[in-house]
């Protein structure tokens, strides 16, 4: 598809000579190239929201939305280093709006607003619980990329809508599960039930996993997810943090041996754990 200007109201901005022109381009990775030496006064370049944006584009999760790629008036790129670079990795085209012409001063007023996250388009969609339902889809896709997570780094908006729907009885979990867990956030537990109960086919060890962080008795002497939820709740009561990532392992740890009715004296965090018979690949 050809280059073509796009007729839009103009208004004439300090800083630049003439008014504004906007063109609607197909850009290469070439032309990104291209574009990206101009970029020479704006903020560091994330490799990791690159990384997150290349994704995107390489799953088709990369339509056109309107989305302005910016250069002021001096010919300088002030807006889109991150999408430019994400059609340079990705070695594929990309629709975008391109605005040149902008007033100096403009890009100190660009990206003011709230972003919106995938919890607003699942409330959008009609799930009540759109805050929740997102960090637990957040957590499957941890539990799915765990061996290069650093690497990936958190998941795009397309990503996490994309896991519910794949997994459409989440949300049942979610719902299920509500605020009654205490000493972990409701979402890791709630993705630890779905796992369980829908992906390993153990609905009664999952529900019973649930109970114990809701009422905080234990399913039999030296229970390990009782250990756990104990040892959590004493770390908030004394105020200490604990790495989301020690959370995590911890977790599946419980869980791991919570499932072969193994007990425990000392509850110990693994440094690396993974839930034991679950097909990444299911995720």
């Amino acid at each position: 598809m050809a280059d073509r200007i796009v007729e839009m109201p103009t208004s004439r901005s300090r800083g630049s000579k003439a008014d504004p022109e906007f063109a609607l381009e197909t850009i290469s990775p070439d032309k990104a190239k291209e574009y990206m030496l101009a970029n020479n006064h704006n903020r560091r370049l994330s490799g990791r929201t690159v990384d997150r944006y290349t994704r995107d584009i390489l799953a088709g999760e990369w339509p056109f939305t309107g989305d302005p790629i910016r250069f002021n008036g001096a010919g300088t790129l002030i807006d889109g280093q991150h999408r430019l670079a994400a059609i340079i990795k990705a070695g594929q085209a990309a629709q975008c709006l391109v605005i040149r012409g902008l007033g100096l001063e403009v890009q100190e007023k660009i990206d003011q607003g709230r972003m919106r996250q995938a919890a607003d388009f699942l409330v959008m969609r009609g799930h009540s619980s759109g805050i929740r339902l997102a960090a637990t889809a957040r957590f499957l896709f941890w539990l799915k990329h765990q061996p290069n997570f650093r690497s990936f780094g958190r998941p795009t908006t397309s990503e996490v809508l994309a896991l519910v729907d794949k997994h459409p009885k989440l949300v049942d979990s979610v719902q299920g599960i509500g605020n009654t867990v205490v000493g972990v956030h409701p979402s890791m537990i709630s993705a630890m039930h779905y796992v369980g109960a829908h992906m390993l086919g153990d609905m009664d060890t999952a529900d019973a996993f649930v109970s114990v962080f809701a009422t905080g008795e234990p399913a039999y002497e030296g229970d390990p997810v009782h250990a756990w939820r104990e040892r959590l709740i004493a770390q908030q009561n004394k105020r200490l943090r604990m790495r989301m990532m020690s959370q995590r392992l911890g977790t599946i740890h419980a869980w791991n041996l919570f499932r072969k009715k193994e007990a425990v004296k000392l509850f110990r965090i693994p440094d690396e754990a993974a839930i034991d018979g679950l097909m990444l690949d299911r995720i």
